[in-house]
């Protein structure tokens, strides 16, 4: 895959994944806190710019990185890590009326995973090689989600779904994961993003419209087609890195949503 020309204008990663915490930031004050606290609506609108620039940033770094195994088992410690904690969070504050089901590294993973599968696909087939291992990996999750099922009740269940959770079941769902994908097989071109990000906005959009044609239900109610204002700041990457820790990512993610939720269980 060619990528697209480097230029000096335009964010870098680290850019838009300080815009990404800053709108998602805002987002969990929304979900967390409204209700409570008179938090302004336009909090969660904007924070549909989030997880978009969040799993196009993860598009970038699995096309970028030196070893995508390594970034791909980050990404699931960091997945199952905050599952354990969201699990045993959970625990403690359901009774209060608070849930922390936000939980983006399963999705962040998954996108991640699949494109090593599909890349290490392509590799083989242009090595003309004969392996069944890739196809199996691809196959594998859901195989496991599978057999989830037949697993009894109770906290092993539970304990196998935070190790290894459904693809259906993470944050968004598994059209998420399919965004992440469609990013990263249409980012060499940027119109050729821009139209697989707008047709996939515009199917969120026509879903919600269906409720209504007004400003309550696309602006108060439902408003994930909001999301399509990331699609400018990602044409306007600049195919750089950026300064910065990446590991500030990892822990600034689970630290603000418990502590958030934590203020909501004292508030409440």
């Amino acid at each position: 895959m060619s990528s697209s020309t480097t230029t000096a204008h335009g964010f870098t990663t680290y850019q838009l994944k300080i815009l990404a915490v800053i709108t998602m930031t805002l987002d969990h004050i929304y979900n967390y806190l409204s209700g409570i606290l008179p938090v302004p609506f336009w909090f969660g609108l904007f924070g549909r710019l989030a997880a978009p620039l969040f799993v196009f940033c993860v598009a970038k770094g699995v096309y970028y990185t030196h070893d995508r195994v390594a970034y791909v088992r980050r990404l699931y410690i960091a997945m199952v890590l905050m599952g354990l904690g969201n699990w045993i969070l959970n625990h403690f504050m359901t009774p209060y009326g608070v849930t922390i089901d936000n939980h983006v590294f399963s999705t962040l993973f998954y996108i991640a995973y699949f494109l090593t599968v599909l890349e290490l696909l392509r590799d083989r087939k242009e090595e003309r090689v004969i392996s069944l291992m890739p196809a199996v990996l691809l196959i594998l999750p859901f195989l496991l989600a599978a057999l989830q099922h037949y697993l009894p009740e109770g906290w092993v269940r539970t304990l196998t779904g935070v190790v290894v959770p459904s693809p259906f079941d993470v944050e968004g769902g598994f059209l998420w994961v399919l965004l992440g994908i469609g990013i990263f097989y249409t980012m060499a071109r940027r119109s050729s993003l821009a139209v697989f990000y707008a047709v996939y906005c515009a199917l969120f959009f026509t879903a919600e419209a269906s409720c209504g044609l007004n400003l309550k239900n696309l602006f108060t109610d439902n408003y994930q087609w909001f999301m399509i204002i990331a699609l400018p700041f990602m044409l306007l990457y600049n195919e750089q890195k950026g300064g910065g820790s990446k590991w500030f990512f990892y822990l600034y993610y689970p630290a603000h949503i418990y502590v958030l939720a934590a203020l909501a269980v004292l508030l409440k």
